[in-house]
């Protein structure tokens, strides 16, 4: 009897073991504590929404067009992304998923368009970026939802799974990413949710900031608009952060995040946050500026803002400063395209469509237009120069200090 009840006292017991660890087996959700945010000097920029234009050309320091060369293998569909690296332009291609290389005088190199399911290969590309401690290309495949690695040759190197929903990434120290999940549903993965995540390179966590809750977002499903280029830029080779819903601009460093700049001015309203109901119609006003991209060298931080219904520049001088904020900009009577889509040293580059340049070259001979100045003039030689079927250029521009 004695030996009944020792034996059925250590099955209860191997029950009761076995009963705890079917309950804790059934939330393993990780729990991930909020990281504080670094204090410092921080630089506030005031925007102002202007809709006459600005005249560039007192401050035009140098101009000059790269054109992308044409080959069977380079033609380019629409351009989401570039970077300039090492002498080498890199630009991403949003409608045939592929990854093009050219030098600065737009010579084709080389591309990337690896489809399929095997080792270095993609289903799609919905980000890339250069990763300038590894000196690696990094692709982002959000069908399979794993990152490519590949050398500056395009050969290819590794492949990673992401552990959870994500909309934008970048790379940061050591082989390691910072993640952007735009208020995703994230609760299967983690008892709370986070915007943005610092994973190490065995994608680990190791930060998290800015909490929510995805279920105030569901139920009508309420979407964030992105650029295509995400919420990361990269200066002086550091990985830099910024929210669509914020105000502030963030430094993503090995201690952690650091706010640097703090734009004051009719940004998102967060209150709207937790006012579901009324959350939706007030993003579709777009009655309030919201970051689109943001590119910095050292002179100068260029954001492009948002705020319904058009996108204005403002030119921040680290000199001086001054802000200088538009929609629409010229140089001397003629249109100057300075919407921004990479930085280079300290140039500034803008995409231009072959079908702009000829439109205007034929607008001027229509009218009898004679060319005013510097810029109009190069302007015109490079329209001289293309047919509508070529691929886009590259317009490279520095200022002087203003």
């Amino acid at each position: 009897m004695k030996t009944f009840i020792k034996w059925f006292s250590k099955l209860l017991a191997l029950l009761f073991v076995f009963s705890q660890l079917i309950f804790t087996g059934c939330d393993d959700r990780q729990i991930v504590e909020e990281s504080d945010i670094l204090v410092g000097e921080v630089i506030t920029i005031k925007p102002f929404e202007q809709f006459i234009p600005y005249d560039i050309l007192p401050i035009l320091d140098s101009v000059k067009f790269v054109q992308l060369e044409l080959t069977e293998d380079s033609f380019i569909g629409e351009i989401s992304k570039v970077v300039v690296f090492e002498d080498q332009i890199y630009i991403f291609d949003k409608l045939s998923y592929s990854l093009f290389v050219f030098d600065l005088n737009g010579n084709y190199i080389f591309k990337i368009a690896n489809f399929g399911r095997g080792p270095g290969e993609y289903i799609q590309i919905d980000y890339f970026d250069i990763d300038f401690q590894k000196k690696q290309i990094v692709l982002t495949d959000l069908m399979s939802y794993s990152v490519l690695r590949y050398d500056l040759n395009g050969d290819f190197i590794s492949q990673q799974k992401i552990p959870f929903w994500i909309e934008a990434i970048t790379p940061t120290f050591d082989g390691g990413f910072a993640l952007y999940s735009n208020y995703r549903r994230n609760l299967d993965t983690f008892k709370k949710e986070y915007n943005l995540l610092l994973l190490d390179s065995m994608m680990h966590i190791t930060d998290a900031w800015f909490s929510y809750n995805s279920s105030n977002f569901i139920n009508p499903v309420i979407k964030f608009p992105l650029s295509g280029s995400g919420t990361f830029y990269t200066y002086n080779n550091e990985p830099y952060f910024f929210s669509p819903l914020k105000r502030t601009v963030y430094q993503i460093t090995r201690e952690g995040l650091k706010r640097v700049y703090y734009f004051e001015g009719a940004f998102f309203d967060k209150t709207y946050l937790n006012r579901k109901d009324e959350l939706k119609k007030y993003l579709e006003t777009g009655d309030f500026f919201s970051f689109y991209s943001i590119h910095e060298t050292d002179r100068y931080l260029i954001s492009n803002l948002k705020k319904f219904p058009s996108i204005h520049t403002c030119l921040y001088s680290k000199d001086s400063g001054n802000t200088i904020c538009s929609a629409i900009f010229t140089a001397g009577a003629i249109n100057f395209p300075v919407l921004i889509s990479a930085t280079y040293d300290d140039w500034m580059i803008s995409i231009i469509h072959p079908d702009y340049l000829l439109n205007w070259r034929k607008n001027m001979e229509f009218n009898n237009s004679v060319s005013e100045n510097n810029f109009a003039r190069l302007k015109q030689e490079t329209a001289n120069l293309i047919t509508l079927n070529d691929n886009p250029l590259l317009m490279f521009y520095r200022l002087k200090q203003f």
